[in-house]
């Protein structure tokens, strides 16, 4: 038989191709035969765990009495303002988003406890002036 060079490159494709092959079925077989492996070792770990844990003395706990539910309180409403939170701050906020309304119920409530508040006093006759 006449053999030409594109008949010896297809050849040893073909070769390649075929120890290719070879070498990936190879590796999933053992791919399959470890994980196969490490099923049973977890199989036998939980075993004698489940030994140990039914050999153990049984210890009964009283169940816990579950608490009474509490009421919900009402969900605030946006424009609630905390005894805790900085109301000239908040101020600043809705009058940035022009809620001017808010802003001037949140300086009022600052300006009853601190009068003298300069930043307070401009921040409120800037809301009144917007409004």
């Amino acid at each position: 038989m006449d053999f030409d060079q594109s008949d010896w490159i297809v050849t040893l494709l073909l070769v390649i191709l075929g120890i290719s092959v070879l070498i990936a079925v190879i590796v999933i077989a053992k791919a399959f035969a470890n994980n196969a492996k490490e099923n049973k070792a977890r199989e036998a770990r939980l075993a004698a765990e489940e030994k140990i844990i039914h050999h153990e003395p049984q210890v009964s706990t009283p169940p816990k009495p579950k608490p009474a539910p509490k009421a919900k309180p009402a969900p605030a409403q946006k424009d609630d303002v905390d005894e805790g939170d900085d109301l000239v701050a908040a101020a600043e906020v809705y009058l940035t988003y022009e809620l001017k309304e808010q802003a001037i119920i949140s300086l009022e409530k600052h300006l009853l406890k601190h009068p003298t508040d300069k930043k307070a006093l401009d921040l409120l006759k800037k809301a009144e002036a917007s409004k």
